[in-house]
Formats: structure tokens, sequence, C-alpha cells
């Protein structure tokens, strides 16, 4: 899946249960996560944010992710800045 740099909202469920998703690269362009866009996409084991501190996103986005093991956080360019696995991002959001 290749979401284009002219998208700025994920919206709700967008990819809930998407099973043949592995891995996800969100563009720089997007600014705005809703509620489970990636729940239950349990072959997911990646996906890469932009640094550029996303306005919104839920604590529920990765429900049910049962293989997600790490959030990348790569810069415009695409450069990987940062590597967070999965548990410690939870923690993060959760306090």
């Amino acid at each position: 899946v290749t979401i284009p740099d002219s998208v700025t909202e994920i919206g709700e469920e967008t990819f809930y249960g998407c099973t043949s998703l592995t891995n996800m690269v969100v563009p720089y362009s997007v600014t705005t996560i809703s509620s489970k866009a990636f729940a239950n996409c349990t072959s997911l084991t990646s996906v890469t944010l932009s640094d550029n501190e996303l306005l919104s996103f839920s604590i529920d986005l990765f429900d049910g992710c049962t293989n997600l093991s790490t959030i990348n956080i790569a810069d415009k360019e695409g450069n990987i800045l940062t590597t967070i696995p999965f548990n410690k991002f939870l923690e993060n959001i959760k306090q």
C-alpha cells in the first residue's frame, strides 16, 4: 500500500483487519490518524511515521496488531531517525 503525499488524514478503521499488510510508511503529509486505522492488521510488523508532529492519533490505533514490533520515526526525506519498540511506544502514549 502506498499512501500518496496528498493525503493529510487516515480515517477511522481505514486498514482495519487488513491481514495482508506487513509494513506501512505513513507519508509526511499525514497529520491525523483516526481511531483503529490499523487495528487487527495481524501481519503488520513495522510502521514508519514521520517526525512532522502528528497532530492527532488514537491510543487504539494498533489494537490487535499482534506481530507489530517496531515503530520507526523518519524525517521528511524518509531517513529513519529512530526506532521505538512497539511496547515502549504504547507505554509512552498511555501516559
